[in-house]
């Protein structure tokens, strides 16, 4: 299996009060920010922005559950696909690099192009098959899209992009069709698909 690697995370906001407490005590509740909203914050300046939501920009960017080993945990798209890549694809994937900083590779899992079993099995078994569960949750589609009635693993055709978050894919969309619409959506909102669906 050929990899060919190209190259953000949240912030916590908010407190509220608990319900039918009177004496008005405010509860810590977590509350994420968009990668869109987090971008309009930095876009605007810290100037524009109220004293709150400085502070929580702030402390929100040395959370624990953004940060492993002091930066940031690495987001990056994965292409799947037997053989040459779709050039359409390719284009949108290295125009969202450049405006929008979202790394990509593309997982060629062919054998001198043409189908290779034991690459589509592994493809399956160590990316996917690991996450089942929450890919069906975050989704609601199972894996076992991923094969055919016979058995076949079936990860790169029809084309796959997957969501890979600190090594582990976290959202995944079949189809040359919908990998496309993906690629666009993030070009026009800044926002990855897990995002608002894995609660993190």
């Amino acid at each position: 299996m050929k990899t060919r690697k190209s190259k953000r995370g949240g912030r916590r906001r908010g407190a509220g009060l608990k319900a039918g407490d009177p004496s008005g005590a405010r509860q810590k509740k977590t509350v994420w920010l968009s990668p869109a909203e987090i971008a309009h914050c930095e876009a605007v300046g810290a100037g524009a922005l109220s004293v709150g939501l400085q502070r929580l920009v702030a402390a929100s960017m040395g959370s624990d559950e953004n940060r492993e080993g002091g930066t940031m945990k690495p987001v990056l798209l994965r292409y799947y696909c037997r053989g040459a890549p779709s050039e359409v694809v390719m284009g949108l994937l290295r125009q969202l690099e450049t405006e929008r900083k979202v790394p990509y590779e593309v997982a060629d899992l062919s054998r001198n192009g043409q189908y290779d079993v034991e690459n589509e099995r592994r493809a399956y078994e160590q990316h996917f098959l690991t996450e089942a569960k929450t890919l069906k949750r975050v989704t609601g589609i199972s894996i076992t899209k991923l094969r055919s009635k016979s058995g076949n693993y079936n990860v790169s055709t029809p084309p796959c992009l997957a969501v890979v978050r600190s090594a582990r894919v976290t959202w995944w969309t079949h189809t040359d069709d919908s990998v496309k619409e993906t690629i666009q959506r993030i070009l026009a909102t800044g926002e990855m698909p897990d995002w608002r669906a894995r609660g993190v």
